[in-house]
């Protein structure tokens, strides 16, 4: 199979998840696209890396995180996202949850946002989240306490019910 073949496949197989982490990251449609396809951009500018990885999706999320962290410093001025999720990923009776949730994860800077989605909602490991963001295992537990006690704080958030 030639490497142009194999990336089709590839950006088959893993461009849903890739949008779904994106949005979850930035709670917009179009800055969620935006992000994967620069993310798709770089794994076909690198494929002969990416193709040779053990775990092609890892190679291409941790791309799709660096980017994310790009996006935000390079912009000093910081959007108020108000686009509705797209109705296939949210249940309408847990819109309203994801939309507290949102605005919470919002208020936090783009590195806890990014520790939160990979332990959380990647379900990743302590392990596997330092390793994807480049960093020390301190470092992400002391990041997601530090993330967790600022959204707890949240006025979004009542998790006192």
């Amino acid at each position: 199979m030639d490497a142009e073949q194999e990336y089709r496949e590839f950006v088959l197989a893993v461009g849903s998840r890739l949008f779904r982490t994106a949005f979850v990251l930035t709670n917009d449609r179009h800055q969620a696209e935006d992000l994967v396809q620069q993310t798709l951009l770089k794994a076909w500018r690198y494929w002969a890396r990416v193709r040779e990885a053990d775990d092609r999706y890892r190679y291409a999320r941790r791309i799709l995180f660096t980017s994310f962290g790009r996006m935000h410093r390079k912009s000093r001025v910081r959007e108020i996202l108000t686009a509705a999720p797209p109705e296939e990923a949210v249940h309408r009776d847990q819109a309203g949850e994801r939309d507290v949730l949102q605005r919470a994860l919002e208020g936090l800077s783009p590195v806890q946002q990014a520790v939160l989605v990979l332990r959380f909602y990647e379900d990743l490991t302590v392990e596997q989240t330092a390793d994807l963001l480049g960093c020390s295992i301190g470092t992400v537990k002391s990041r997601t306490a530090r993330a967790l006690k600022q959204l707890r704080m949240s006025p979004h958030l009542d998790l006192h019910e």
